[in-house]
C-alpha cells in the first residue's frame, strides 16, 4: 500500500514537471508577461523551479524502480518471503525473559554490512539454546533462510551442512565441499542466519564460518567454552533473575505459591533448565511446592535426577555436565580435583588462597599446580573455560547445581575422602589467635558458609581435630561478631570432639569451654556458664608458669570472664579478687598499654561502681577510654563502649552534662557501624537508652 502511494506521488510530480515544462513552452509562444497568482513566481524564476523539481523526480522514479524490483524478486507484497528454515526446532510458546539479551544479539547482529558472528557462552542449562531459538522465531520475517547445526559433536557437523546443501538446491554436494557451496548458495537467498548450537572445545571456526567478504548473513554460535571474543561478538548468558524464575514456575505450576516458587528458584540457583524439570516434575507429581523445596533442601542430588523437560528429552541437571567431566579427567586431572574440592564447600565464592597457601595438604596433581602459579592457573583456565565455574578475581565460585552434580557421580570413597580433605584445608586456614585479632574476623568470616558446608555434611572420622578447630574458630568469630546463637551449638561441638579426642584435662578442651562460656553468658545463661569457665580456668591455672606468655594470656582471660559471669549473678565482691589478678598477669605479660589492659579496667571500673565507689570506678574508666582510644581511634566500637561505661559513672556522679555528651559520642559511633561489637552486651544497650534516650538507634 505503501509502495502503491509512492508510485502514484512520483508520477504526479513527473506529471506536473512535464506541465511545467510545458507551461514554459507556451509561455515563450503566447508572449504573456503575467501568469495568474503564485504561478507568476514560477514563471520569473524557471531555473530554479526546474533544479528543485527535476532532482525530486528522478529520486522518486528511482525509488519506484526499486519497489518494482522488489516486487518481482519477493512477489507481489514486496516483503520477504516466509523464511525457509532447516532443522528449525519448535518454538517454545513459554519462553520467559531475557528481553534484554535478546535485543543485545539483535544489536551485535545488524551492526555490520558483512557476516556477523554473535556467540552466546554460558554454563550448561543457562538456556543459550532456547535464547538462540527464540530469537530466530521472533526475527524470521527478517531473514530469507534460518539454519539451525547441532555442533556438539565435530563428526557429524559434516553431514549436516551436506544436507544444508541438498536443502538449498545446490548440485550433488560432496562433503569436503559442503561449507563452501553451502555459503555461497546463502549469499543468494539473504539475508540469512546460520545457528550452531553447542559448539564443542574442537569446534573450528575458520573451517566452519564463512568469510567476512559474505555480506547480509548472521551467525549465532551457542557455546560452553570461552575464547570467541577474537573472531566476533560475545554475550556471557547467566542464570536466570529471582524474578524470572518465579515467573516461569507460576506459568507452568499455576497454583504454586510465590514464596514457594522464590524458595525453589533460590535453592535451584535459577538454572533455567533445572526450574523447567521443577516445574516438570510438580506437574507430573502433583507434589505440593513446600514438600518439593523440602526434598531440594535434604536430597538434591537427588531431585536433579527427577522431571523430564519435553524439548531436551534425556537432559536433566544430574548428567548435564557428565560429559564434560570426563572430557576433563582425561585432559586435566588437577582441574576435576579443584571442582571436587569445591563441590564439598558452599555454593559462595571460594578463596583461591585456600588452595596455594596449603599446597602441602593436596593431594597430587593438585598439589603440585598448587605450587606453581602457571600451572595453578592452567587449571583454573579448564574449569573457568569450559563453564564448569566462574572466577571473582581470587576468587572461584561454582554453581550449587554443578557442586551437586560433581558429589553425586563420586565415589563413596572419593567424596569421603574429598570431604576429609576439604576439612584440612580450613583447619589449615584457621587462625589459632582469632580472639585476640578483630582483623581476621572478616577473613574467617568469608568462610563460615564453607565451615558449615562441611560440618553438616556429617563426621569426617579421619579429620576430628580438624573438624574441632574450625568449629572452635567459627564459634570464637560468630560470638565475637554478635551472633551467640549461632556460636553456641558450634562450640558444643568442638569441646564433644576435643574430650573424647584429648580427654577432660587438654588445654583445647579448656579453650571451647571458654568460648562455651562466653555464648552462654551473651545468651542470658550466666548460671550454666559458669562452671564451665571455671573448669577452664582449673585447667589452665594448673599449666600457668609465670614469664610464659601463651599460658598468662589463657589463664587471665578466664579470670575476666569468670569475674563478668559472677558480677552477673550478682556477686561483685567474689567477682573483683578474679580481675585484679588476670589484671596483674596482664600487666606482667602485656605491660600498661596493652588492649587486655583496657579490657580489665572496664571490668574494674564496672564492679567499683557496683561496690559504691563511683570515684574510683571513674579513674579506671578513664584510663581504659585512653588507651582504647590511642589503639584504635576515637571512632571504634571499643570506644563507644569505654565512654558509655564513663558517662553511666559521671551520671552516677551528678556530672549529668558531661554524662550526656559522652553517651551522645557512643551514640554517634554505634549508629556509624552496622551491626554489634562482642563487648556490646544488652547492659551497655541500657545504659544509652537512659543516658541518651532521643538519639540512641543502635541494634
Amino acid at each position: 500500500m505503501a509502495r502503491g502511494k509512492m508510485q502514484m506521488v512520483s508520477s504526479v510530480i513527473g506529471g506536473l514537471t512535464v506541465l511545467f515544462l510545458g507551461s514554459l513552452a507556451f509561455n515563450a509562444a503566447s508572449n504573456q508577461e503575467r501568469w495568474p497568482g503564485a504561478l507568476d513566481l514560477v514563471r520569473t524564476n524557471p531555473w530554479i523551479t526546474v533544479v528543485l523539481l527535476v532532482p525530486l523526480a528522478t529520486w522518486l522514479l528511482w525509488l519506484s524502480a526499486g519497489a518494482a524490483g522488489r516486487t518481482q524478486r519477493y512477489g507481489r507484497r514486496g516483503t520477504l518471503p516466509p523464511a525457509k528454515t532447516f532443522r528449525m526446532p519448535p518454538r517454545n510458546l513459554l519462553f520467559t525473559g531475557r528481553e534484554l539479551a535478546i535485543h543485545e544479539v539483535r544489536t551485535a547482529l545488524t551492526s555490520h554490512r558483512s557476516v556477523t558472528v554473535q556467540a552466546i557462552e554460558g554454563m550448561g542449562g543457562v538456556g543459550k539454546t532456547q535464547l538462540a531459538i527464540e530469537y530466530a522465531y521472533r526475527y524470521l520475517h527478517k531473514y530469507a533462510f534460518v539454519a539451525f547445526i547441532d555442533a556438539e559433536r565435530l563428526e557429524l557437523i559434516s553431514s549436516q551442512f551436506v544436507a544444508l546443501a541438498n536443502a538449498l538446491d545446490v548440485p550433488d554436494p560432496v562433503a569436503e565441499q559442503a561449507v563452501t557451496a553451502v555459503y555461497r548458495a546463502l549469499a543468494n537467498r539473504s539475508p540469512w542466519l546460520v545457528i550452531f548450537d553447542n559448539a564443542g572445545e574442537d569446534f573450528t571456526p575458520q573451517q566452519l564460518l564463512p568469510s567476512g567478504e559474505t555480506a547480509d548473513g548472521h551467525v549465532i554460535v551457542t557455546t560452553r567454552h570461552r575464547g570467541w571474543s577474537s573472531r566476533g561478538t560475545v554475550l556471557e548468558l547467566d542464570v536466570f533473575e529471582d524474578q524470572e524464575s518465579v515467573t516461569l514456575l507460576r506459568q507452568r505450576v499455576p497454583d504454586i505459591h510465590w514464596r514457594n516458587a522464590h524458595r525453589i528458584a533460590e535453592m535451584l540457583g535459577n538454572l533455567p533448565l533445572a526450574i523447567t524439570q521443577a516445574a516438570a516434575y510438580l506437574r507430573y507429581t502433583g507434589m505440593p511446592a513446600a514438600e518439593y523445596a523440602s526434598l531440594l533442601t535434604h536430597q538434591i542430588e537427588t531431585m536433579i535426577e527427577r522431571g523430564d523437560v519435553t524439548d531436551r528429552p534425556g537432559v536433566v541437571v544430574a548428567t548435564l555436565w557428565s560429559l564434560h567431566l570426563r572430557g576433563l579427567e582425561v585432559a586435566h586431572p588437577p582441574a576435576v580435583a579443584l571442582l571436587q574440592v569445591c563441590a564439598m564447600l558452599a555454593p559462595e565464592p571460594i578463596p583461591l588462597h585456600l588452595f596455594t597457601r596449603h599446597p602441602g595438604v593436596l593431594p597430587e596433581p593438585l598439589q603440585r599446580s598448587a605450587r606453581d602459579p602457571v600451572r595453578w592457573n592452567d587449571a583454573i583456565g579448564a574449569v573457568v573455560g569450559r563453564s564448569l565455574a566462574r572466577r571473582q578475581s581470587d576468587r572461584l565460585l561454582v554453581h550449587r547445581l554443578v557442586r551437586a552434580a560433581i558429589r553425586r557421580d563420586m565415589s563413596e570413597d572419593a567424596r569421603a575422602a574429598t570431604h576429609e580433605l576439604a576439612c584440612r584445608l580450613l583447619a589449615a586456614e584457621a587462625p589459632p589467635d582469632i580472639r585476640d585479632h578483630p582483623t581476621r574476623w572478616q577473613m574467617w568470616q568469608d568462610l563460615l558458609p564453607h565451615v558449615f558446608a562441611v560440618v553438616e555434611q556429617g563426621p569426617v572420622p579421619g579429620a576430628d581435630t580438624e573438624v574441632a578447630v574450625i568449629l572452635r574458630v567459627s564459634a570464637c568469630c560468630v560470638r565475637n561478631m554478635g551472633d551467640p546463637v549461632t556460636a553456641h551449638p558450634l562450640a558444643e561441638r568442638a569441646l564433644a570432639i576435643d574430650e573424647r579426642v584429648y580427654g577432660r584435662q587438654h588445654p583445647r578442651v579448656a579453650e571451647d569451654l571458654h568460648i562455651l562460656g562466653q555464648s552462654l553468658r551473651d545468651l542470658g545463661r550466666p548460671a550454666e556458664a559458669r562452671p564451665l569457665v571455671e573448669r577452664a580456668r582449673e585447667i589452665h591455672d594448673r599449666r600457668y608458669l609465670p614469664g610464659d606468655r601463651a599460658s598468662a594470656q589463657d589463664l587471665a582471660q578466664d579470670l575476666a570472664l569468670l569475674a563478668l559471669i559472677v558480677r552477673d549473678l550478682g556477686e561483685p565482691e567474689v567477682a573483683l579478687p578474679l580481675v585484679e589478678r588476670a589484671h596483674e598477669i596482664d600487666l606482667a605479660t602485656h605491660g600498661p598499654t596493652h588492649g587486655y589492659i583496657a579490657d580489665d579496667l572496664t571490668t574494674l571500673a564496672r564492679l567499683r561502681q557496683d561496690l559504691g565507689d563511683p570515684q574510683g570506678a571513674r579513674e579506671l574508666a578513664e584510663r581504659a577510654l585512653a588507651i582504647d582510644t590511642r589503639l584504635y581511634g576515637s571512632s571504634h566500637a571499643y570506644v563507644g563502649i569505654d565512654s558509655t561505661i564513663l558517662a553511666n559513672i559521671l551520671n552516677d556522679l551528678g556530672e549529668r552534662d558531661a554524662s550526656r555528651e559522652l553517651a551522645a559520642v557512643a551514640t554517634a559511633i554505634f549508629q556509624a557501624r552496622p551491626g554489634t561489637d562482642y563487648r556490646w552486651t544488652e547492659e551497655d544497650r541500657n545504659l544509652l537508652r537512659k543516658l541518651y534516650p532521643e538519639g540512641w538507634s543502635a541494634s
